[in-house]
């Protein structure tokens, strides 16, 4: 005599399939990516911080998830963007208001150099900057007689250090951006897709 247990499951498993297909493979498929671009954020920050010689939190303000992906649409878009920093945010040492002979000492892109007729100003509106006479007002010598800018020549400009756009767009930045999305994506998918069968799992033990 035997005992038979037959297992006769494609219609079941089907619906398993198909159940896991619609619900928990676009849910988890969203979640990888957004983990993903979060890491892509990361670390792009670092790689500009590391070379422009900016601090990684100034970066980081300008290195934004513009779109978060969905179940409906698994994309995320890490934007990068802004105009150049003043020079000031590679300054070293003191940034009060100063006009240090010889000129201001920065280390823009990992370089330390002095940059001679560059000094720090305080603007209108508070904020200290680096500055430097533009080409007219080095013919005049008329001064600004009151204000936040009294003693100071009318025709100033401010001094632009580096441009995180311009080096993110550089080849090796770019290479290693899509290197950190070819790497952490499959970990990322496979590390979502058991949690959510788990959670499914679960749900359907809850229910019995």
């Amino acid at each position: 005599m035997a005992v038979i247990q037959r297992v006769q499951g494609t219609a079941s498993l089907r619906r398993k399939l198909t159940q896991l297909q619609e619900h928990v493979f676009p849910t988890a498929a969203a979640r990888a990516v957004n983990r993903v671009a979060a890491t892509v954020r990361s670390r792009a920050s670092k790689d500009i911080s590391e070379a422009t010689g900016l601090k990684v939190s100034s970066v980081r303000r300008r290195v934004v998830i513009r779109k978060r992906a969905s179940k409906a649409d698994p994309v995320a878009v890490v934007e990068i963007t802004g105009k150049p920093f003043n020079l000031i945010e590679s300054v070293r040492g003191s940034k009060q208001p100063r006009s240090p002979r010889g000129g201001v000492t920065a280390q823009a892109w990992g370089r330390r150099r002095k940059h001679p007729g560059v000094f720090l100003a305080r603007m209108p509106n508070g904020h200290v900057i680096a500055v430097q006479r533009s080409p007219a007002g080095r013919t005049r010598d008329k001064l600004i007689k009151t204000g936040p800018w009294k003693g100071k020549s009318p025709h100033i400009e401010a001094v632009w250090g580096a441009g995180i756009v311009r080096e993110a767009a550089q080849p090796l930045l770019a290479k290693r951006r899509e290197e950190t999305v070819k790497e952490r994506l499959p970990i990322e998918l496979k590390h979502e897709i058991r949690h959510a069968v788990q959670r499914l799992l679960a749900r359907r033990r809850k229910r019995a």
